[in-house]
């Protein structure tokens, strides 16, 4: 099979071909080019490896490094004066985590105002639910409060302190 052919496939027929998880499907986009990572098995069959899934988590999570919202610059700002060792668009158990705190195992995610919809909260119920079955504490934070409330800083030291 040419690429080509492959650029043609509807993103549906992508998922049911390559058994892609859905959440995985519906997080693509954005500069990268999701069809480097499909390859053509030996039967013939689209396949998105697991290592192919990963290496495009990793390139998604370096682009959006490169591009963090205001919300996420002002974490990292609170993140450094807690004086903790943490990580930016850290990719772990087949998601990107906006920051990780490894020495805890807390994940903090800071949400915008696409999170509001009922149909991302349950993406994010899921999402949270399989992180915290990995070992993993998730805290969420909306832009809202990462930006101008004065108590961000202690509810993480909180739940650190809690995974300690």
């Amino acid at each position: 099979m040419r690429i080509e052919d492959v650029r043609e496939m509807r993103l549906t027929d992508l998922r049911r071909d390559a058994g892609q998880p859905i959440h995985l499907a519906e997080a693509l986009g954005g500069g990268l080019d999701l069809f480097e990572y499909i390859r053509e098995n030996k039967w013939g069959a689209r396949v998105w490896s697991k290592n192919l899934r990963h290496r495009w988590l990793l390139n998604k999570a370096q682009e959006m490094r490169l591009r963090p919202t205001e919300a996420e610059d002002a974490m990292a700002l609170i993140l450094s004066s807690l004086d903790v060792e943490w990580r930016a668009q850290h990719v772990l158990g087949g998601y990107i985590l906006d920051f990780y705190l490894a020495q805890f195992r807390l994940g903090i995610e800071v949400d915008g105002s696409s999170h509001n919809s009922l149909a991302q909260l349950e993406r994010d119920d899921l999402r949270d639910g399989r992180l915290e079955r990995l070992g993993l504490t998730i805290i969420r934070f909306r832009n809202a409060d990462v930006l101008y409330a004065d108590w961000v800083p202690q509810r993480i030291l909180n739940y650190a302190w809690a995974a300690a």
